[in-house]
């Protein structure tokens, strides 16, 4: 199990932006969700 906690702090004290992945597939989330490219790719283009 990974603590988002620190990423979520780090990101708020950068002021950038976060990507939230709530998926019970963990690792494997790039072939398991089909909705991670379109939301990866939405991050990178801000």
């Amino acid at each position: 199990m990974v603590n988002p906690e620190p990423s979520k702090t780090f990101a708020k004290a950068m002021n950038a932006s976060l990507v939230v992945l709530d998926s019970p597939c963990g690792h494997m989330v790039p072939s398991c969700d089909a909705s991670l490219g379109p939301r990866v790719r939405r991050f990178i283009e801000e």
